[in-house]
């Protein structure tokens, strides 16, 4: 069964994360480096390798491959959520690692605190049996403060449940609700510090009036015993404190993902109009007897015959066309130099498709009638002699008449 599994699965996943590393390197700019992705991303029923590139520490750019296809997303939404959602993972893998505040250690002391405010509630209420003093308002704020306690060590592990499902199996549609769910881990920190700062208030002035009380100093001491913090203020004080750090943190880096993610989108479009123009110019054209690797070798072609192209009056034409194309290419306008690079290798394939000028021969058949002349004049002064005895044989001479 499990092997059953593992061949729909591979038969599933065409393209292996490796080969996805291959073709992304068609897709870098200049000084950047493609990195071997880990995990597909999920996004519209469809599985995508997304490969991050880098220069340096920076990340700079995704590209995205169908993993079934190899295919690089179509649409501009698609590509968009791919890159967020990748750039996402990468980001909290690093956050999570370093994170104090959403942890495991948190939930296990917010859980801690909570059984410790249960037993303060229960001394108060002791204490409160033993002596005429009111303790209400002490109960009710360590209570209130239990119930907050409760509420956010609930949201903490909900949002570290979401993050590492989010890290184990990236998705797109999981994004929205894994940064509410990080906004409700730390959401209203300061105003639970504030309450901390309350309960003990309330807890520190009612033992100053039990020592105000006057009773036996054993007394006193029992009621003191009663009467005590179930923690200590400037720690959890400070893991609020912490808290609203790391908070700051994680909004700074959500936020720096939401904008370069726009830029890294539109950067998308030119890498992906580089690779079409490199596959045109490279592309392998053969034109009856001629073949040529690229549209600089064709270029060179042409120009070397010159005039002699029976086609000859579009050379110009195809010079200006891959001229355009050259300065496209350099000044890094890939779109431009793919249009360009279309024109003149269509109009280079007509020039040559037209092929060179023939030599001309001479056409004896125009001569035709001035030699069926010619032989008629040779004809006729060969038997001039014939033809003038014709002409004059029938005169009577003089001399005969008389």
């Amino acid at each position: 069964m499990r092997f059953l599994v593992l061949l729909l699965l591979v038969s599933a996943l065409a393209l292996t994360n490796l080969e996805a590393l291959q073709r992304a390197q068609a897709y870098t700019l200049e000084g950047e480096t493609a990195v071997l992705p880990k995990r597909t991303v999920k996004c519209q029923e469809g599985s995508y390798w997304v490969v991050p590139l880098m220069v340096g520490d920076e990340y700079t750019g995704f590209v995205p491959f169908n993993a079934r296809t190899g295919d690089v997303p179509a649409t501009k939404t698609l590509r968009s959520q791919l890159i967020q959602t990748q750039y996402t993972v990468i980001f909290l893998s690093s956050f999570k690692e370093k994170a104090s505040f959403l942890s495991d250690k948190t939930v296990d002391q917010f859980s801690s605190l909570v059984s410790h405010l249960d037993e303060a509630q229960t001394s108060l209420r002791l204490a409160e049996k033993e002596t005429s003093l009111s303790v209400y308002q002490a109960r009710a704020c360590l209570s209130s403060l239990k119930n907050d306690t409760l509420e956010k060590s609930g949201e903490i592990s909900d949002a570290l449940n979401a993050v590492n499902d989010f890290l184990e199996s990236p998705r797109c549609e999981a994004l929205v609700p894994l940064r509410e769910k990080l906004e409700g881990a730390y959401d209203n920190l300061s105003e639970l510090s504030a309450e901390v700062s309350r309960c003990a208030a309330a807890i520190r002035s009612l033992r100053k009036k039990v020592l105000d009380l006057n009773l036996p100093p054993e007394e006193k001491s029992s009621l003191l015993n009663l009467i005590k913090l179930p923690f200590s203020e400037p720690d959890l004080v400070g893991l609020f404190s912490q808290g609203t750090t790391e908070y700051s943190s994680l909004k700074s880096g959500l936020s720096k993902i939401s904008s370069e993610s726009v830029g890294m989108t539109d950067s998308l479009e030119t890498r992906v109009e580089k690779k079409e123009y490199y596959d045109i110019y490279y592309e392998k054209v053969s034109v009856g007897s001629f073949s040529f690797s690229s549209l600089g070798e064709m270029y060179n072609f042409l120009v070397k015959w010159g005039d002699l192209w029976e086609r000859s009056e579009s050379l110009p034409k195809a010079k200006e066309y891959y001229s355009r194309m050259k300065n496209a290419e350099k000044a890094g306008d890939f779109g431009q130099a793919k249009h360009y690079a279309e024109l003149f290798r269509n109009k280079a394939l007509d020039i040559i498709r037209g092929g060179f000028k023939k030599e001309k021969t001479f056409d004896w058949s125009s001569l035709l009638p001035y030699l069926v002349l010619a032989a008629v004049l040779v004809v006729l002064w060969s038997l001039r002699g014939k033809i003038s005895e014709m002409l004059g044989g029938g005169e009577e001479s003089e001399e005969d008449y008389y």
